[in-house]
This record gives C-alpha cells, sequence and structure tokens, in this order.
C-alpha cells in the first residue's frame, strides 16, 4: 500500500496521500522491520524472534495536506508499543531525526557540501515482477531550490507539464525539495509513497 519510518515506539511517519480512502483504513497493518513485507504471513518472524505485524490505533493528516505535494505528511500510531528488547533492537528501531534544524540561507536553500547532499531512498516497487517487493534502494543528490525551480519549468511535453503544475502549482517553496540520480535512470515507483528518504551523519564520532 505505502511505506513510511518508525519515528517512535508506536508512531509510523508516511504521506498523507496515502490514506485519504478513509473506508480502508481498518483493514490496514504495519509491518515492521521486513525485506519482504507481502511475504509476511505470521506475526512472529520465527527465524529472527521478532514481532513484525501491529494494528494501527489512529492516522493524523496534516491539516494543512490538500492533495497536492505539499503538507503531504502522516502519523500512524500504532495500538501497542514496538518493543526494544532482546532481536527486536538489531532489526527494529527508530529512525534517527535530527537534533538541530538545518539553517537555510538567503536563498532558502540548504548550505551543504557536494558530497553530503546525497542520500538514500528506500522502496519495493520495480515494475519487474521478479524483483518488486524485495526491499531496494537508490543513492539520490539532494539538488538546491534554485536547480529544482530551474528544471522543472522546462518541459518537452504538454504532460510534463501537465504532471508537474498538479502535483506543485505553487512551484518549489522552501517545503518542498526534489532530488535525482545522475548516473542512469533510476527512480522510485509509484506504490512506494511514505518511504524514507535519509542521509548518513555523523555525531560524536558514530554514524
Amino acid at each position: 500500500h505505502c511505506h513510511g519510518s518508525l519515528i517512535a515506539s508506536d508512531v509510523i511517519l508516511s504521506a498523507a496521500h496515502c490514506f485519504l480512502n478513509k473506508t480502508m483504513l481498518p483493514e490496514l497493518f504495519i509491518v515492521l522491520g521486513s525485506l519482504e513485507p507481502l511475504k509476511e504471513g505470521i506475526e512472529i518472524d520465527l527465524k529472527r524472534g521478532i514481532k513484525t505485524i501491529y494494528e494501527v490505533k489512529e492516522i493524523v493528516i496534516h491539516k494543512k495536506y490538500d492533495d497536492k505535494a505539499y503538507h503531504d505528511v502522516s502519523l500512524i500510531r500504532l495500538k501497542e508499543k514496538v518493543s526494544q528488547d532482546g532481536n527486536h533492537v538489531n532489526y527494529i528501531y527508530p529512525i534517527c531525526l535530527p537534533i538541530n534544524a538545518v539553517d537555510l540561507n538567503v536563498n532558502g536553500e540548504i548550505e551543504r557540501g557536494k558530497n553530503s547532499q546525497q542520500s538514500v531512498v528506500t522502496g519495493y516497487v520495480t515494475g519487474h515482477s521478479d524483483d518488486t517487493g524485495i526491499l531496494h534502494y537508490i543513492k539520490p543528490q539532494i539538488q538546491t531550490q534554485a536547480i529544482c525551480s530551474d528544471r522543472f519549468t522546462t518541459f518537452t511535453q504538454p504532460s510534463q507539464e501537465e504532471a508537474i503544475y498538479k502535483a506543485i502549482p505553487k512551484g518549489f517553496q522552501p517545503s518542498v525539495m526534489c532530488a535525482t540520480v545522475t548516473t542512469g535512470e533510476r527512480a522510485t515507483c509509484k506504490g512506494d509513497s511514505g518511504g524514507p528518504m535519509f542521509r548518513y551523519e555523523f555525531y560524536n564520532g558514530s554514524i
């Protein structure tokens, strides 16, 4: 359905547009720590000794979300907390969030070096039936707001302009970013919405 990141012992960060169909919410559940979530048929992963399937208590959608790319954020609260004992801590734990906010320059851009611009995006959909459903990743470079704005105002086909305008009719505001894989035609796929995009950072001498 969609993906997300565990940010607390009972909270998942995901995308808002994943949960607009209210009728299906009672049928949803969360699969954590899995490399092939579609194959999770039992509640306890016997090989690793961890619980992987959790029920949803509530879903909160950003109050400013309006079916565009802006504020496309949701929080999913689980009915129970994820255990942080035993094998769970080796496979399932909250993603690290920034300790401090990142300052923007006068152009509303993040000041980073070229190497620190690289990120990692994970997903399960590839467009090929033989490997869809298995965890994959790409490493796109985070682009500045100026590059994003310039790139997405030059269209070669009317369908491209229509798609971009539908998603971001107000253009790239400071709350919206873009990233691109510079080698090969690789990107995220429909079905991977809400999945994590993260960077490795060193803090107190460790990642």
